[in-house]
């Protein structure tokens, strides 16, 4: 359903835009037709997708989503805590290949999700949340960046910050 609702909008949009642009000085012919069709398209896939909404339609896992949103984050905190404590013994190579997979993988799976995230959360809590998420992630690729440059000791320096950061995340998705 949400793909159909989605096709109505995308191709709506784009008719409506065709129309649009035939009304120049001398209106085409078929530009008010295009753009009246495009416009109903647009409308009516805007309208399923308010109407889904408003039923209730996934409203039964919203509480499962933000469990699953703050077990991702948990499971971030804890391979970054986990870097950090160890960082004394690893090898500038693993660290890299530790974040470099954390970045790939949970990170991803995570940050991909935005979107659906910040819809999930609302602005502001999202905002709350995501602030430290991404503060943390990029301390994170910058940490990978500087060892792989070759300057351990200064990259090390940044993974403290990351944890914080990505902790408070943590705290604040705890606390919606």
């Amino acid at each position: 359903m949400r793909l159909l609702q989605n096709l109505l909008v995308v191709f709506g949009f784009c008719l409506a835009t065709l129309g649009a642009a035939g009304f120049a000085r001398e209106i085409e012919a078929w530009a008010i037709p295009m753009f009246a069709d495009g416009f109903v398209f647009l409308a009516a896939g805007a309208w399923m997708n308010k109407s889904s909404k408003s039923s209730g339609e996934g409203a039964a896992s919203l509480d499962t989503d933000k469990a699953q949103v703050s077990q991702q984050i948990d499971k971030i905190r804890d391979i970054v805590a986990g870097i950090d404590d160890g960082k004394a013994n690893l090898e500038s190579d693993e660290i890299r290949r530790r974040i470099d997979e954390l970045l790939k993988n949970e990170y991803f799976d995570l940050t991909s999700r935005n979107d659906e995230i910040a819809k999930l959360l609302g602005f502001t809590n999202y905002a709350r949340v995501w602030e430290h998420v991404a503060i943390a992630e990029r301390l994170l690729a910058r940490v990978w960046s500087i060892a792989t440059d070759g300057y351990l000791e200064t990259a090390l320096q940044d993974l403290p910050e990351a944890r914080r950061q990505i902790e408070r995340a943590a705290t604040e998705m705890a606390a919606i």
